[in-house]
Formats: C-alpha cells, sequence, structure tokens
C-alpha cells in the first residue's frame, strides 16, 4: 500500500501542486520527498525503481503515516481500486467529492458511486494490463470530465503495477474543476455573443495583425469581398492595384485604444466605404480591428443635398450661394491674372403678368426654358444662376475688353426675339439687363452684386428689351426708387394718395359727358411724385392691387356723393393695371365695392390697355363679360399699340374704344 501512496505522490508532484507541504517533516521525508520531485512525472522503469527503493527503507509505517497526512493536506481527491473495482483507499477530499465519508467508501464498489464512463476508463486500463499491452497512454487517455454531486470535476486514472511490472488496480486522481468550468462556459457565451455580433452586425469586420496580415473575419466581410481571406495580405484583399489603402493604420502605428476613420472608395468599384479602424489586443500581440461599412448610399444623399443647397430646385442652375461662391473664385483669378469680370443680371419684363395669365405651372416651363437659351448664348466656362423668381445672373470671367460683354449681352438680348415654346402655346416676352465690371463697378461681392441690380433696374425703366451698363449716377436714381419704395407701403395708411379728375367735353355743346379719374401721390418730402415714377414700381412691387382698390372706393363714394348733392350723374372711368386685372378676385371685389357705396354699375367704366387685353384672349373675354353682366361700361385704352386686330375686338363686349395719341 505504501508504494501505491508514494506513486500517488510522485503524481501530484510531478504537477508541482505539493511542493510547499514538505516544510517541517523531517530529514527522511526530506531524502525521500527529494526522490519523488527528481522522480516528478516518471512512468514505466522509474516509478518501477522508485516503488523498489521504497520498499527497502526499514520504517515504512512511520512513513506511511506521514505520506497519509501529506495526502491529505491537498485539495485533490486521491483513491485506489482494486482489480475488481473495489475502493481500497480514498482520502478526505475523494470521499466527498464521491459524497460519502472516508471510512464508509472504503470497500465500496465503484460501479455504484462513479458514473459509466469513468468505470469503461478504469475497466479499458484494466483490460489493457490483462492482454499484456504496456503501451504507455497519454494523460488525455487516462482522463474524464465528470459532473458529480453538483460540481465538475476532473478524473485521472493510472494503472498501479507492482515490483513485476504487473497492474494490481487502478489509482484515481479527483479535482474540483468548477471555478475553471464556470469560466470555460463564461468564455463560450462571450464567444457566442462575440459570434452573433459579428454575423449580425451591419458591417464587415476582420482583424489583422501589424504586418497586415488577416488573422479573423465576420461572414459579413466575406459577403461584401467574396473571398477567403484568413493568412493573406489585407491589402491583397482590398485592392486590386495591391497598395496601401489610404489612411492605413500600419503606417501610423495605431496602439491599443486608439480609434481612426477613414472612406475608401476603390475597394469594389461604384462603392464607398467607412473604414474604422480600433488598436486592439489580439492573442497576446497587437492588432488591428476594422470595422466597413457602406456608405455609399449615405454618400450620394449627401451629394445630392448638397447640390440642392447650392442649385436652384426648378432649373438646376447655381443659386445665390453658388454665385456667391464663384464670383469670389472669379474676382481672386482677375487680380492675379490682372483682367476683368463682368456681371450680367437679367429680369424678365412682364414675367409677373405670364405667370398670373398662364399659371404657375406655365411660369416655371417658361423659366426653364430661359436658362436653356440663356447656357447657348455663353461660354461653358461662364456661370449662369438664378437668384430667384426671374432673376437670372451671368458671371463672365477672363474679360479684356468690356465690348466683348456688350456683344454678349446683345446676342442674348437678340435671343428672346424668337418665342417660347410653352407645351405648345407660343408666348414672346423680352428681358431687361444690367452689366457690371470688376472692379471698376465694386471691389466686393456685395456691391457688385448690388451695382448690377440698379444697372438692371434702370434698364427697366427705359423700357422692355433694354440693357444698361452700371454707372455712378444710377446710384442716386437708385436710392430715389428706394426710398419712394418704402414711402409707397406706408402712403394708403397716412392718406397721402389724391384723385384727380379729367373731364370728358362733347364738342357739339362742351357739355361734360364724362370723366377719367387719375391719381396723384403728395409726398411729405418728395413733394408730388409723378404717376410714371411710382406706378411702374407699385406694379412691380405688386402695391398696384391695394392702391387700386383705393382708387375704385374713392371714386365709387366720390361719385355717390356728387348725385347726392344733386349734380348731374356721369359715368367716371378708372384704369385697372395689367396686375389687377389678372387678380382671380378682382370682379368679386369691384361687385363688393359697388354694393358698400350704393353705386349704380351703369356709371361706372374701367380701362384696360390693348396690351393687358391681348395677353390671355379666352381670359380677358370672361373678366369683361362678367363686368358687363354687372352694368359697368367696358372701354380699350392705347389701342394700336399693341398686335391686336379688329377680328379681336369683336370678341370683346367694349362700350369704347380709344386711339392711342401716336395716331393722331
Amino acid at each position: 500500500m505504501r508504494y501505491v501512496v508514494l506513486l500517488a505522490l510522485g503524481v501530484i508532484l510531478s504537477v508541482g501542486a505539493c511542493f510547499l507541504w514538505m516544510a517541517g517533516i523531517g530529514a527522511v521525508w526530506l531524502r525521500m520527498a527529494g526522490s519523488i520531485i527528481a522522480l516528478a512525472g516518471l512512468s514505466g522503469i522509474a516509478v518501477r525503481f522508485m516503488l523498489r527503493s521504497i520498499a527497502a527503507d526499514t520504517c515504512a509505517s512511520d512513513h506511511w503515516r506521514r505520506y497519509h497526512t501529506l495526502l491529505e493536506t491537498t485539495h485533490d481527491g486521491i483513491f485506489f481500486l482494486d482489480r475488481n473495482l473495489k475502493i481500497t483507499f480514498a482520502t478526505t477530499h475523494a470521499a466527498r467529492h464521491l459524497g460519502a465519508h472516508e471510512t464508509a467508501i472504503i470497500g465500496a464498489d465503484a460501479r455504484a458511486i462513479l458514473p459509466d464512463n469513468a468505470i469503461d476508463l478504469a475497466r479499458s486500463i484494466l483490460d489493457g494490463s490483462r492482454s499484456g499491452s504496456h503501451r504507455e497512454a497519454s494523460a488525455s487517455e487516462h482522463r474524464v470530465t465528470l459532473r458529480f454531486t453538483g460540481a465538475w470535476l476532473s478524473l485521472w486514472f493510472a494503472p498501479m503495477r507492482d515490483d513485476s511490472g504487473v497492474v494490481t488496480g487502478v489509482m484515481g486522481i479527483l479535482r474540483d474543476i468548477t471555478e475553471h468550468k464556470r469560466t470555460e462556459e463564461d468564455l463560450d457565451a462571450y464567444a457566442e455573443i462575440n459570434r452573433s455580433l459579428m454575423k449580425g452586425l451591419p458591417y464587415g469586420m476582420d482583424i489583422i495583425d501589424v504586418d497586415g496580415n488577416i488573422l479573423h473575419f465576420s461572414e459579413k466581410f466575406e459577403e461584401i469581398l467574396g473571398k477567403d481571406a484568413i493568412g493573406k495580405k489585407c491589402w491583397d484583399i482590398y485592392r486590386a492595384d495591391r497598395r496601401r489603402c489610404e489612411g492605413c493604420p500600419l503606417e501610423h502605428g495605431l496602439e491599443p485604444g486608439q480609434l481612426k476613420v477613414v472612406e475608401v472608395d476603390d475597394i469594389i468599384e461604384g462603392r464607398t466605404f467607412s473604414i474604422t479602424h480600433i488598436g486592439m489586443w489580439y492573442r497576446g500581440r497587437k492588432a488591428v480591428l476594422q470595422m466597413f461599412s457602406d456608405i455609399t448610399e449615405n454618400k450620394r444623399l449627401e451629394q445630392r443635398l448638397k447640390h440642392i443647397s447650392s442649385h436652384d430646385i426648378l432649373t438646376g442652375l447655381p443659386n445665390r450661394m453658388l454665385l456667391t461662391d464663384r464670383l469670389g473664385q472669379a474676382m481672386a483669378r482677375s487680380r492675379r491674372y490682372k483682367k476683368f469680370v463682368a456681371l450680367m443680371m437679367l429680369d424678365l419684363d412682364r414675367f409677373k403678368e405670364i405667370n398670373d395669365a398662364m399659371g404657375h405651372e406655365k411660369g416655371d416651363v417658361l423659366l426653364r426654358a430661359v436658362a436653356q437659351r440663356l447656357s447657348k448664348c455663353v461660354r461653358e466656362t461662364d456661370t449662369i444662376t438664378r437668384l430667384g423668381g426671374d432673376e437670372f445672373v451671368v458671371i463672365f470671367t477672363d474679360i479684356t475688353d468690356a465690348k466683348d460683354v456688350e456683344r454678349v449681352v446683345q446676342k442674348v438680348g437678340e435671343s428672346f426675339a424668337a418665342p417660347f415654346d410653352i407645351d405648345g402655346q407660343e408666348v414672346y416676352t423680352t428681358a431687361s439687363i444690367g452689366v457690371s465690371i470688376y472692379p471698376a463697378d465694386g471691389e466686393t461681392i456685395d456691391l457688385l452684386l448690388k451695382n448690377v441690380e440698379i444697372a438692371m433696374y434702370h434698364a427697366k425703366s427705359q423700357g422692355p428689351g433694354n440693357f444698361q451698363f452700371f454707372n455712378k449716377a444710377m446710384g442716386i436714381t437708385a436710392f430715389e426708387r428706394k426710398t419712394i419704395e418704402n414711402s409707397l407701403r406706408k402712403a394708403i395708411e397716412r392718406g397721402e394718395f389724391m384723385v384727380y379728375y379729367q373731364p370728358q367735353v362733347r364738342l357739339a355743346d362742351w357739355r361734360i359727358i364724362g370723366m377719367e379719374a387719375l391719381i396723384r401721390w403728395k409726398h411729405p418730402e418728395l413733394g408730388v411724385v409723378a404717376p410714371s415714377k411710382f406706378i411702374p414700381l407699385a406694379e412691380e412691387t405688386g402695391l398696384i392691387v391695394p392702391i387700386g382698390d383705393w382708387v375704385l372706393k374713392t371714386v365709387c363714394e366720390q361719385n355717390v356723393a356728387r348725385q347726392d348733392a344733386g349734380l348731374s350723374p356721369v359715368t367716371v372711368a378708372v384704369n385697372l393695371s395689367p396686375r389687377e386685372f389678372s387678380q382671380r378676385t378682382l370682379v368679386e371685389r369691384i361687385a363688393n365695392t359697388l354694393r358698400e357705396t350704393r353705386l349704380d354699375p351703369k356709371w361706372l367704366e374701367l380701362e384696360i390697355t390693348e396690351s393687358t387685353a391681348m395677353q390671355n384672349i379666352e381670359n380677358t373675354v370672361a373678366i369683361l363679360e362678367q363686368l358687363s353682366q354687372l352694368g359697368i361700361h367696358i372701354s380699350i385704352d392705347d389701342f394700336g399699340t399693341g398686335y391686336s386686330s379688329l377680328n379681336y375686338l369683336k370678341k370683346f363686349p367694349l362700350t369704347r374704344l380709344k386711339i392711342d395719341r401716336s395716331f393722331i
């Protein structure tokens, strides 16, 4: 028995579990323990030599007690089985692991205690000895893992031999590996979580070492690149030209915990990836975790939003923001190469009338057509922009002579002579154009834009289809214009407008048969402002509508007052501007005014110009018919200045036709 115990001690000491327990045992034990330590892990001939040495010791019984004490101090449980699988020896730890008391377990049948896989392993060792096989099995072949009495145990079996080498039984060593097993289960759980994350995340992920070798990759990575990457260089997989990626973390010495994000657009043709590099430790060495995210659609959306922010949605032309940027670049280039920059602002004449008469959709079609026509008149290096509404601005760069700009402006103006095809309908329009030159007309972007706008409005004041180059004298006119516009908005509230009446006299008897209402503006600072100065501005800004309503109501009230005073009733003519005539609520507003002022409609005459009447024949006929049904007289003024014919006149319910003075 003592030899077997020493054999067990040799096995225990071979794994280094008991070397601290030798202190204080005594000189004899130190001598024997030294022999055992020297023989740690030995088997076969070495073990038999140790057993023979122990058998020669005359103090075996004394030693046995000491060895038994040593066996009890180890945390491993040790037990012996004979050839009949009876337990012949067991330490306290072994008995506890097996769920019994030390004294009660001695002599017990192991088959009643140990699970089947442990019994099968013990039998295989015993049966192997009967067959005469002396093959030394590895430790792993003699080990099983047990789930026993609520704990995980690792059980090693080793054959016990006598002096002649015959196997007399089996020694078992039980070790509690519950904590190890829990750690193992936790690691398995973490690994499963990692696998799930690697599979579920929308990123392709891989791990590379400092030499660029791919050590690990996810399914999404393989799905993106479609290649078996293990052991290959990362740039061999990512790039056809086998160069390192831009921003490669290997070139920047990315340390564990550091992060770097780069965008790469040449891994797969037509796709853009965002690659997040994270420095880490992998199996004890520095590595880099790379996460690939396909951001192609995001980049396209970003480019789309960027385009929208800098371009006009309707025409696709650059907007004011991009105009400012391009103009700044052109001015910088001009300073460097000693050349000029020209700015041309174009505003469509009568666009509001066309838009109101034909509808906003047709107006949008016209604006797109204007943009296309402008592009055919300028160079590819010039920039055409739309500021909004019907205003366009063109930047001309590398100008050496202002006459070159004048030729282009004339070309643009002449291009408007041809009609625009708006969904099968021909529409004629002209453009008022202003031009400013850098640096003569302004050395800043804001000043250059301000002066080109002044030039454009000056051209518009000269009549349709005109163009003007900016000069300093225009600045004064522009100031006056701005002053008038600001005051015009408050003139009605302040009661600054007046109505004058121009009588209509019958030559036969010099009798007054009618009157025409004329508006005048008495400005508190500028004095009496001529209609030619504020009416076009009111028409352009839309203020003509509330001004026209005030005039109509005032005329009706004064006409009723004249009649109530006993004066002979006469018809009073009121002019309707093109903007007023295009209002959809025109007929309703006029009817309400007549009802509120109690004026009989037969004493009211409404005048429109020939050009207004010809904007949209069908619409004009419909409106005039409604007004005529109210009992209002209708007249056309300035006849002969437009493109109408007597055939059209027959369609209008006219009371009077006024010939333009140019025919007299």
